[in-house]
């Protein structure tokens, strides 16, 4: 009997068969070590790699005690704010000067136009409220959050972690969290060999990935990591809809004044907004929120574009190069101002 030149005994069939699932192990072992596990907010949206958009510059140390949320009842400071503050860590600033801070979360209370009345009815006792809300949002916040029930829900400060000094880096193919898949670490390294490529161009883009866009800064001051010439934003940033709510604002102002309550309004600009020219690729007619707000002196509200872009330009990692939010250098920064805030209005002596 002739054997055909293309069958193969079930022996060597088996080894090939063991011999390629052992190397797409290999391979996919190797990816998990070069893709460290996802730490970012944009490079988890964007599909792209911790090993070259995670920070590797440390950030201060925080002590877990500071980070606290006083009742509502309590609070001599009662804030109302987003994911910025939702860490409660720019508030160790307030509470390691000896304020009471109470925190909620801006998508729990409805911003009417008497939020100073439902504070009040809520047990606030205190003096002050400190508004936050990043720049894409804020005008969000401010026209349609009102349809909601006028309830106050203060955030339970579980949800919230010391931030790390460094950040944690992980090489274990058994690591659910080093990735989301072959696939996906197959996407990510295809991105990385593409933005290498993208870094050593002499002439500035804005790269578009997936829901993440990129643009090149020229050098590396201003982030730790390895890519660093490439700034990674959030493309929502360029989608803002102009700003035009600032009667929305005076109207909330003024049922703080009438319940005895002095409003901080902290607009925190885009990272885009930090790191590029203002209104740089935006879709639509670019308004300074910060400018519109300056123009009425009862509003207490600090221009933190400008604050914030000349300490980017001297602090590595101010925002962190895989996320859309501060490094704890960043919010630490935050809090110092909005205490400095404070203190003047308790103390408006020069």
């Amino acid at each position: 009997m002739i054997k055909h030149p293309f069958i193969i005994s079930t022996k060597t069939y088996s080894q090939i068969l063991i011999g390629f699932c052992v190397l797409i192990t290999i391979v996919f072992w190797g990816m998990s070590i070069y893709l460290d596990p996802i730490e970012g907010d944009l490079t988890r949206i964007g599909g792209l790699s911790e090993n070259s958009f995670g920070w590797t510059k440390s950030q201060p140390a925080l002590a877990a005690e500071l980070l606290n949320n006083s009742p509502l009842a309590d609070a001599d400071v009662a804030v109302i704010g987003d994911s910025f503050s939702a860490t409660f860590v720019w508030q160790t600033r307030l509470v390691q000067a000896g304020y009471k801070v109470n925190t909620a979360y801006n998508v729990d209370v409805p911003w009417c136009s008497d939020l100073g009345d439902l504070l009040r009815q809520s047990g606030f006792t205190g003096k002050y409220v400190v508004i936050e809300a990043v720049e894409r949002l804020f005008q969000h916040n401010l026209n349609n959050q009102c349809q909601k029930s006028p309830t106050y829900k203060t955030l339970n400060i579980g949800l919230s972690a010391v931030p790390p000094v460094n950040r944690e880096i992980k090489h274990s193919l058994l690591d659910s969290g080093t990735n989301f898949g072959v696939g996906w670490n197959l996407k990510a390294f295809f991105y990385d060999l593409f933005l290498y490529a993208k870094s050593k161009s002499p002439t500035p883009e804005l790269i578009s990935i997936d829901k993440v866009r990129l643009y090149n800064l020229g050098d590396c001051r201003l982030f730790s990591n390895k890519l660093c010439q490439l700034g990674l934003f959030w493309s929502e940033d360029f989608a803002t809809e102009s700003f035009r709510s600032l009667d929305r604002v005076l109207e909330i102002n003024k049922n703080f004044e009438k319940n005895g309550i002095q409003a901080i309004w902290v607009v925190v600009p885009d990272k885009s907004t930090v790191y590029m020219d203002y209104g740089a690729f935006r879709k639509n007619p670019y308004v300074n929120i910060w400018n519109e707000l300056g123009k009425h002196p009862e509003l207490n509200a600090l221009n933190y574009a400008e604050m914030f872009k000349r300490q980017a330009q001297i602090t590595q990692d101010f925002y962190l190069p895989n996320n859309s939010h501060v490094g704890t250098v960043g919010y630490l920064f935050l809090g110092d101002t909005i205490l400095k805030t404070l203190q003047h209005l308790s103390d408006p002596r020069p």
